[in-house]
């Protein structure tokens, strides 16, 4: 019976190295192509009649290219040379990675299920094995250019099986993050297992905007909305109103200011007895380290504001120009689908369960839908909704908002500890209690 392994390759251009685990068991294979033997027909026959799939570590872009382009192309008896010369082309592709429709052995990336392919959270094997606390970690041992002795290539050996294990740990780590992507699989109809939690998010916010619009995803593909300045003014919802001249000098302030898309936009504010910051990506206190300690017949708590950019995004109907409105009537299908279906549903059900646990991760993709794979996508060139002027008209909308919150429950007695983009932590005497719920009701309502 065929079976899923762990695997790793290592190449140099006189000895080439396969090897595979069975998760969670000390069985082990390995191939060599080199000076000293020849694997190449067990490792054809290995691949073909044994492996079910395989698990590793930015194996997209490598290992597997590697393997389909040279052991699984033909029946030619690869040397060791023959393949490094392929591993170099592979090295110098932008896009290395081979079309999921001509994938011959399913893979499984651990690399890019986490999202460590984006720029801004690239991470090696190395760093992972460090933040594992492994108690062996290893660096190659050669230089990918260096020809190897018979002793240093059992030294390859041992190295290659470190990763291995170190692979086979963050596999471990991983077992929820699959469950997940196995569970949209089967809801989507779609293979998205090697897909980051935006990039399912983002695929889901697709297809119903294509329900939606009747519209094929190549029709809006390639289009975007580019925006080559921001007016605040434009931006700032008509019900928004401060009590105190102090905020509102402030807004009569920034309705006058403009800024490009490139260009930053900061305020800095001293009101409530804190120090605020008011930016284009949100609002934030100065907090300095502290013990906040509640005394009696007092409340600490957080008001936080529950899925505030869709919720913003809803009832400010904003759209990316390109998109129009079906584009946001799609996030409202999601965040009602999610609060109003899927979560009282779950409420009835046993949280050990199998449906509980697929409900679970839909509602858990729909907030990845309406966040970083709607909202957050707005402002990726790369995507297909872009249109920045979207994440200003929420940004501001919500910060505005969340100021006279602020001031509202200021003014009734509260102290305001801190507050950052969506929520406000508030310490009261629990004989204003009454109050604070009613502004709290009140300013939902508006």
């Amino acid at each position: 019976m065929k079976k899923v392994f762990i695997y790793d390759l290592e190449t140099y251009s006189n000895f080439f190295l396969a090897t595979f685990k069975i998760p969670e068991k000390e069985e082990w294979f390995e191939f060599e192509i080199s000076d000293r033997q020849s694997d190449i027909k067990e490792l054809k026959l290995f691949l073909n009649s044994q492996v079910k799939g395989l698990i590793g570590f930015n194996n997209l872009n490598f290992d597997y290219p590697v393997l389909h382009n040279t052991i699984l192309s033909n029946n030619v008896d690869w040397k060791a040379s023959d393949i490094f010369e392929e591993v170099q082309l592979i090295i110098n592709f932008k896009y290395s990675a081979i079309n999921n429709k001509s994938v011959k052995i399913p893979q499984l990336d651990l690399y890019r299920i986490w999202h460590y392919d984006n720029e801004a959270r690239r991470t090696s094997l190395k760093w992972l094995e460090f933040t594992m606390r492994m108690e062996n970690i290893e660096d190659l041992p050669y230089s990918p250019d260096t020809i190897l002795t018979f002793e240093q290539m059992d030294e390859v050996k041992s190295y290659c099986r470190n990763d291995i294990k170190a692979t086979e740990m963050f596999y471990l780590k991983s077992k929820e993050q699959i469950n997940f992507r196995l569970n949209m699989i089967k809801e989507l109809g779609y293979n998205v297992m090697n897909y980051s939690d935006v990039k399912i998010g983002e695929y889901i916010n697709r297809k119903t905007y294509e329900k939606l619009s009747g519209k094929n995803y190549y029709d809006f593909k390639e289009l975007r909305t580019y925006r080559s300045i921001f007016h605040i003014k434009d931006l700032i919802p008509d019900y928004i109103q401060f009590k105190s001249e102090y905020l509102n000098n402030f807004l009569n302030d920034i309705k006058d200011k403009s800024f490009k898309p490139n260009e930053d936009f900061e305020k800095h504010l001293n009101f409530a007895g804190i120090e605020l910051t008011f930016a284009k990506g949100g609002l934030h206190t100065k907090d300095k380290s502290r013990d906040i300690v509640c005394q009696d017949n007092h409340t600490l708590v957080e008001k936080d504001v529950g899925s505030m950019y869709p919720g913003s995004i809803i009832n400010g109907k904003f759209y990316p120009k390109h998109l129009g409105e079906e584009w946001y009537l799609g996030i409202k299908h999601l965040f009602d689908e999610r609060n109003l279906v899927i979560k009282p549903k779950m409420k009835k059900l046993d949280s050990k369960s199998d449906e509980y646990k697929f409900l679970n991760a839909k509602q858990e993709a729909y907030k990845l839908s309406m966040n970083g794979g709607g909202y957050g996508k707005t402002g990726s060139q790369f995507s297909w909704q872009y249109d920045p002027m979207v994440i200003m008209k929420t940004t501001f909308k919500g910060q505005l908002s969340l100021l006279m919150l602020i001031e509202q429950l200021y003014d009734i007695g509260c102290n305001i500890i801190s507050a950052n983009t969506d929520g406000v932590v508030i310490y009261y005497d629990n004989k204003i209690k009454d109050n604070v719920i009613q502004v709290h009701k009140n300013w939902e309502n508006i």
